[in-house]
């Protein structure tokens, strides 16, 4: 899976920039602020969500202009090559909708993307993700997830769209029992899928950490939650289903009160350990919390790839500046090895000498990207 072709119009620094590409790594390189960031931005719009900086549809307009914006891809699958197109129509009636194409008609569902399109990234405003807060973290292990089963996108959706219903009707004290507990329904029902999409990842994550051969720090990662502690201890999930309606049930009243779910199945906590120290992530170093992350994402990578035969695309946004040279030799040949199409950048060519003649390099100069036909190595030709 990698991109042969992208082109951005209007999309934040960028008024037009197209690039043809090979599914090698691509190494962007390029001064604070040049605009590297910003196509990792374009490029995470091929999955459902709201982009790797979770920003407003809007405030992504090359400085507010009137036609909206647009991402354009052909996207090489193992069978096919696909196009999308997403974006946001320009003038009033654009608003906060993004929309999506796919081999050029409209779809109803940004969910659609996650059939031709598996990615993860990694950003320096995750380098805190230990401390912060634990709806955070369950941002950051449903982007796991969606690698690994893609109508999990969906079921969180269900849930929460379910779950902020109930919260209005609630509001409300003569509110109607019985459309309560309908919602109330689909959250158990839903937020069941989610808590053993959860669980499986996590299995299936440690296990490729646990065997993986390089000198990363080595993640363990485990769940804290009603269904998540139950399936654990094998508790039948007809038993749990009937235990999370009936605290739902007993917990009107005081979410009702507090304007909020105070209980749910979404309420999963993720830790992480050092796992060779039995330290907790939040306890380490901050550069051992940057090298725990990608850790992290290198193992989901191996596990999608054993379970799919596909490895999903990586946008590593200033990673390498953080490693050491040997650290960055690793990811080089990792990366490789993975055979993943990876988007990396930084502001020195230097810390990309390990891909030699293995990458595609450019530069980006202030919403401009040059391409550099030298591919014999990195260093000689950005």
């Amino acid at each position: 899976m990698y991109l042969n072709h992208l082109t951005l119009h209007n999309f934040r620094n960028y008024t037009h920039m197209s690039l043809d590409l090979g599914a090698s790594p691509v190494i962007l390189v390029g001064r604070n602020g040049a605009g590297k960031t910003n196509i990792l931005e374009a490029i995470s719009f091929l999955i459902p969500g709201r982009g790797l900086r979770r920003a407003h549809m809007s405030e992504i307009d090359r400085n507010g202009h009137p036609d909206g914006w647009g991402v354009v891809a052909q996207v090489q699958g193992p069978q096919e090559t696909v196009e999308i197109i997403t974006g946001r129509e320009g003038g009033d009636a654009g608003g906060e909708k993004r929309v999506v194409k796919i081999e050029g008609k409209p779809v109803k569902s940004q969910q659609e993307l996650s059939r031709y399109v598996s990615m993860l990234w990694l950003i320096p405003a995750m380098d805190h993700l230990f401390t912060d807060t634990d709806s955070n973290r369950r941002k950051f292990l449903d982007r796991l997830v969606f690698t690994f089963t893609p109508d999990h996108a969906s079921n969180v959706n269900r849930y929460e769209h379910a779950m902020r219903e109930r919260n209005k009707l609630l509001e409300h004290a003569a509110f109607d029992p019985a459309w309560v507990g309908v919602l109330e329904d689909t959250m158990v029902e839903a937020g069941m899928l989610v808590a053993k999409a959860r669980l499986e990842t996590v299995e299936h994550l440690n296990h490729s950490i646990a065997g993986s051969t390089l000198s990363f720090p080595k993640a363990r990662i485990t769940l804290k939650g009603f269904a998540e502690d139950l399936l654990q201890q094998q508790v039948d999930a007809q038993e749990i289903a009937s235990r999370a309606k009936a605290k739902l049930v007993q917990m009107r009243g005081v979410d009702a009160a507090a304007g909020r779910c105070l209980f749910g199945l979404h309420r999963c906590e993720m830790h992480t350990l050092f796992d060779t120290r039995a330290t907790p992530a939040a306890q380490c170093s901050t550069g051992e919390q940057k090298a725990l992350l990608l850790s992290i994402v290198l193992g989901q990578t191996r596990a999608v790839k054993k379970r799919f035969g596909v490895a999903p695309i990586l946008l590593l946004d200033e990673v390498v500046a953080h490693l050491d040279a040997s650290r960055r030799a690793e990811l080089a040949s990792a990366i490789m090895d993975l055979g993943s199409q990876a988007f990396l950048t930084g502001t020195d060519a230097d810390f990309f000498t390990d891909f030699e003649s293995r990458a595609q390099p450019f530069e980006v100069l202030s919403g401009k990207v040059q391409i550099y036909p030298q591919k014999t190595h990195l260093k000689s030709a950005v």
